[in-house]
């Protein structure tokens, strides 16, 4: 893996998000957590997500981290327990 511009800790939402912004930037991109973790992934249905149908909040994620991938960041699905 070459050596990444920006980390991003958290692989919810606001973490997927900035992946996506900072992969369209051409910024090579490390995206760090577990989408498991996140409150969305709890949702067993999400009905008012502007522009999305109703969904399961796994199905919304799995969507995010094909978008993520897209733009090029890696991803490592590991929960960040201490920074140094």
């Amino acid at each position: 893996m070459k050596k990444p511009h920006v980390v991003i800790i958290g692989a919810g939402p606001a973490g997927m998000s900035a992946a996506i912004y900072t992969g369209r930037a051409g910024l090579k991109t490390l995206l760090l957590g577990s989408v498991e973790k996140s409150q969305l992934h709890k949702a067993h249905l999400v009905e008012n997500y502007f522009g999305i149908p109703s969904r399961t909040g796994p199905e919304i994620l799995d969507q995010g981290l094909e978008q993520v991938k897209h733009f090029g960041a890696d991803i490592i699905e590991e929960e960040v327990l201490k920074i140094v």
